[in-house]
């Protein structure tokens, strides 16, 4: 269970992963060993399973982003599971989702080219059980990351 403190060290977690524990001290209030011991209590029970940096695409030469509506024959959950275990074998989708609705995955590619993109669908094509897929490359992004506002 997390509290109100927790919330504010996520919080500053969240914009920043580095932070160095004076400035946590700084802007929860509270002081540097409090702060270690519940950071590491929330890792410990599964709140915080990892750290990460955010990367510009366009500075890493990986500019293409297409989000991929994915169809699949009717089948088992155990089928759903082979399907999502091949998708995973694809680097270069970034996320994938089982989802509700017209399709029946959403995946999210990050690539270089749309050449490479080609061959990534051409990969997610041959993937035994996909029928279909519907994609659209990002030509611009608003918002993006996976912050969860608590």
């Amino acid at each position: 269970m997390i509290d109100e403190i927790d919330k504010k060290i996520i919080k500053e977690l969240t914009k920043n992963s580095k932070i160095k524990y004076k400035d946590l001290v700084r802007s929860v209030g509270i002081t540097a060993p409090t702060i270690q011991r519940r950071i590491k209590r929330m890792e410990k029970e599964g709140i915080i399973i990892g750290y990460t940096i955010l990367l510009d695409r366009e500075k890493v030469k990986k500019d293409i982003m297409a989000i991929v509506g994915i169809y699949t024959s009717p089948g088992t959950l155990e089928f759903s599971k082979q399907i999502t275990k091949d998708f995973l074998k694809i680097k270069e989708i970034n996320s994938v989702f089982y989802v509700t609705g017209e399709y029946n995955f959403c995946a999210i590619i990050i690539c270089s080219s749309i050449k490479e993109l080609n061959r990534i669908l051409d990969k997610i094509s041959s993937i035994q059980g996909v029928t279909r897929t519907v994609t659209s490359i990002v030509l611009d992004t608003a918002k993006e990351g996976l912050i969860i506002e608590l």
